[in-house]
C-alpha cells in the first residue's frame, strides 16, 4: 500500500508540476506583451486561404505518420492506413487532453488492440517512432545554418539534444542488430534476481527488441526513414503558411527552423496540449528572425490552434468509432498484480481488478442505483431488494477506487446519458419503470454506438460479477438447480 501511495503521490507532482511549468512559459510568453499590436495582427491577417493549407498539411504529416507505423508493424499485423493513422492521432488526442503524456499510451495501446501484438511490443513501436521524429528534427536544425540563419540559443539546443538521441539511437540499433546478445546480457544481469522477476525483465527485453526488428530489414529502413522526413517536412508546410497569414516571409527554412525548435522546446512536461512552452519557444524561434513579440505571440496562437483543433477532433471522432475508453490501458497496466506463484500451481496469475471490498464503500447514486437494477437479471430471490443495494454499494466502490480521469469520464458519459434520457422520455432515468429502464439500457449497452457500449460495459461486468457472487443470489441458484423438474414421458412407437 505504501508503494501504491508513493506512486500516486510521485504521478500527482508530475502532473502538477507540469501545469507550473505551462504556467510559468505562458507567464513568460505573455509577459510585458503589446496586446493592441496582437489585436491589430489578428485584425490584418489573411485567414484565406492560408488556413486550410496549414491544416492540409498537418493532415498530411499525420497521414504519413500513419504510413510509417503501418511499415513499422508490417511483419507482424496488416494495418490499413487509415486505421494506422487513427492510431496515431488518438495518441495525439489523448495528449491534448490529458497530462503526463498519457496519449503514448492509449496509441499504444489501440496499436495492440488493433494488431494483437503485446502491448509491451506495441509500446516499443511507439517509442520508436518518437525517437525517429526526435532525430530528423535534431538533423533538419544542425543542416539548417546551410540555408538560413539561425539564432544561437536554437543551436545550442540541437547540440544538447543531439547526444541524448544517439545514446538512444544506439541502443535501439544495438537491440535490433544483436537482439540475442542483449536478451543473454539482460537474462545474466537478471539472474540473482527471483525466477519470476527474472523471466517478466527478460520477456520484456524480448518484446522490445522484437518491436525494434524493423531496423533489421535492409529493404524497408530506407522507406521508414525517407517517411519520417517526410512527416516533418509537410508539418512544416503548415508553419510556412500560417507566416503567409501574418504577411512574414513565407520562407521554409525559417518555418523548419521554427517548428524544430518549437518541438524540442515541447518536450518538457507541461499541461496538455502543452500550453504554455509551445507559445514560448515558437516566439523566441520567430524572435531570432527579427519579427515582433506582438507578431510571434499571435503567429504561436494561431499555429498551436491549427494543430490542436483538428487532431483533437479527429482523435476524439476515432475514439468513439473504435470505442476507445481513454486511459483504460494505463488503469490495466497499474491495477494488475502478480499473485503468488504458489497459488496458482506455479503460474504467474495477473488480476485486472481485486475483488476486494472497500471497507466504507461509498453511497451509490440514485442514478447509478437505477442502471444498476436495471442491468442485473430478473431472479426471484426472498429479499432482492437488499441484494441489488449490495450490488450498487459494491458498483459505486470500484468506480470510486478508479483514476481520476477515469472517473471523469464516467461521470461525463453518465451525466450525457441522464440528460439523453430527460430529453428523449420526458422524465428522469431513475423515475421510470423498470421494463422501461431496462429497455433503455439495453438500447445503450448493446447499440450501434460504440462509445456508448464501452461506457456500460465497465457498469455491466462490474454489477453482474457482484450479483452472481453475493452469497443469497448463490444460494438461490443453488436451490434452483436441486429442486426436480418436471419431465415429459415418451412412449416408444409399438411395432
Amino acid at each position: 500500500m505504501k508503494r501504491t501511495g508513493t506512486g500516486t503521490g510521485i504521478r500527482r507532482a508530475t502532473i502538477l508540476a507540469g501545469f507550473a511549468v505551462s504556467a510559468a512559459f505562458l507567464a513568460l510568453a505573455a509577459w510585458r506583451l503589446d496586446r493592441t499590436g496582437v489585436q491589430q495582427a489578428f485584425a490584418h491577417a489573411r485567414w484565406w486561404p492560408f488556413v486550410p493549407l496549414a491544416i492540409a498539411c498537418y493532415v498530411a504529416g499525420h497521414v504519413l505518420r500513419g504510413v510509417r507505423c503501418r511499415e513499422l508493424v508490417r511483419q507482424d499485423a496488416h494495418l490499413s492506413t487509415l486505421t494506422a493513422s487513427n492510431i496515431v492521432v488518438v495518441g495525439y488526442a489523448v495528449n491534448n487532453l490529458l497530462p503526463a503524456r498519457l496519449g503514448e499510451l492509449a496509441r499504444a495501446g489501440m496499436l495492440a488492440e488493433r494488431t494483437g501484438m503485446p502491448f509491451t511490443r506495441a509500446l516499443t513501436v511507439t517509442f520508436l517512432e518518437r525517437l525517429l521524429d526526435g532525430i530528423v528534427m535534431v538533423g533538419l536544425l544542425i543542416a539548417a545554418p546551410l540555408v538560413v540563419p539561425v539564432h544561437g540559443w536554437v543551436l545550442q539546443s540541437a547540440r544538447v539534444a543531439a547526444p541524448i538521441f544517439g545514446v538512444a539511437l544506439a541502443l535501439v540499433v544495438l537491440c535490433a542488430l544483436a537482439p540475442y546478445r542483449v536478451i543473454s546480457l539482460a537474462s545474466r544481469l537478471a539472474a540473482p534476481l527471483p525466477a519470476s522477476t527474472h523471466d517478466r525483465l527478460v520477456g520484456l527485453v524480448s518484446q522490445i527488441t522484437q518491436g525494434v526488428s524493423p531496423l533489421r530489414d535492409a529493404r524497408r529502413l530506407p522507406s521508414i526513414v525517407t517517411l519520417s522526413v517526410l512527416v516533418w517536412l509537410a508539418e512544416a508546410g503548415m508553419f510556412v503558411f500560417a507566416m503567409s497569414c501574418f504577411h512574414l516571409p513565407a520562407l521554409y527554412g525559417r518555418a523548419v527552423v521554427v517548428m524544430a525548435a518549437t518541438n524540442l522546446g515541447i518536450l518538457l512536461p507541461s499541461s496538455p496540449g502543452f500550453i504554455g512552452p509551445f507559445h514560448w519557444f515558437c516566439m523566441q524561434a520567430l524572435a531570432g528572425f527579427g519579427v515582433p513579440e506582438a507578431t510571434s505571440f499571435s503567429y504561436a496562437v494561431l499555429v498551436h490552434l491549427t494543430f490542436y483543433a483538428p487532431v483533437t477532433l479527429w482523435g476524439v471522432a476515432a475514439m468513439g468509432w473504435y470505442g476507445i475508453e481513454l486511459g483504460t490501458v494505463l488503469a490495466m497496466q497499474r491495477a494488475g498484480r502478480l499473485l503468488d506463484p504458489k497459488s496458482a500451481g506455479g503460474l504467474p496469475v495477473r488480476v485486472i481488478t481485486p475483488l476486494v471490498r472497500a471497507s466504507r464503500e461509498p453511497a451509490p447514486s440514485r442514478l447509478l442505483q437505477s442502471i444498476c437494477e436495471a442491468l442485473l437479471p430478473d431472479h426471484d430471490l426472498p429479499d432482492r431488494a437488499a441484494a441489488v443495494q449490495r450490488v450498487c454499494a459494491f458498483v459505486a466502490g470500484q468506480t470510486a477506487a478508479l483514476p481520476w480521469y477515469l472517473r471523469l469520464a464516467m461521470t461525463l458519459g453518465l451525466s450525457g446519458f441522464s440528460m439523453t434520457v430527460l430529453i428523449t422520455h420526458a422524465r428522469p432515468f431513475s423515475s421510470l419503470p423498470l421494463a422501461r429502464r431496462r429497455r433503455i439500457v439495453a438500447a445503450w449497452a448493446w447499440g450501434r454506438l460504440a462509445i456508448a457500449r464501452q461506457l456500460f460495459r465497465p457498469l455491466r461486468s462490474t454489477a453482474l460479477l457482484a450479483w452472481y457472487e453475493d452469497a443469497a443470489v448463490s444460494a438461490a441458484t443453488e436451490r434452483s438447480a436441486e429442486e426436480p423438474r418436471p419431465c415429459a414421458i415418451i412412449e416408444a412407437p409399438h411395432g
